[in-house]
């Protein structure tokens, strides 16, 4: 003898997702701006990030690393520069290349580079 059970489904609106209401929304992003300032006489090509006022402190450190780990993934295995994140402020922070040569040539390419990420994120 077999049974049927009916297979009906909640009501999504009377018994939300668990964590329906946690979920975060996606800020705007603020504007990038890409860089390049010389120290001791080496440049460093770097993006600056500012923090949106609709953003939490951790979404911000949060959107550097998501930055950061775009310059990872597109930089060349010839390329032996460190990618390292500074937070300024609550309010700023910054993607900088360090670069392995220090010359003006890689100095041009991790600019190049750089600018290409800043143009792909702001497009999508």
């Amino acid at each position: 003898m077999s049974t049927t059970r009916s297979q009906s489904r909640p009501d999504p609106r009377k018994h939300p997702a668990p964590l329906a209401k946690h979920r975060a929304r996606k800020p705007p992003a603020a504007p990038l701006r890409v860089e390049t300032v010389t120290s001791y006489n080496v440049p460093q090509p770097q993006i600056v990030v500012t923090r949106n006022e609709a953003e939490t402190a951790r979404q911000f450190r949060a959107r550097l690393h998501i930055i950061a780990a775009a310059v990872e993934v597109q930089t060349l295995p010839s390329e032996d520069w460190l990618v390292r994140i500074e937070v300024d402020s609550d309010m700023s922070g910054r993607i900088c290349l360090e670069l392995a040569e220090g010359d003006a040539l890689e100095a041009h390419r991790g600019e190049a580079m750089l600018k290409r990420i800043v143009e792909g994120t702001v497009r999508s």
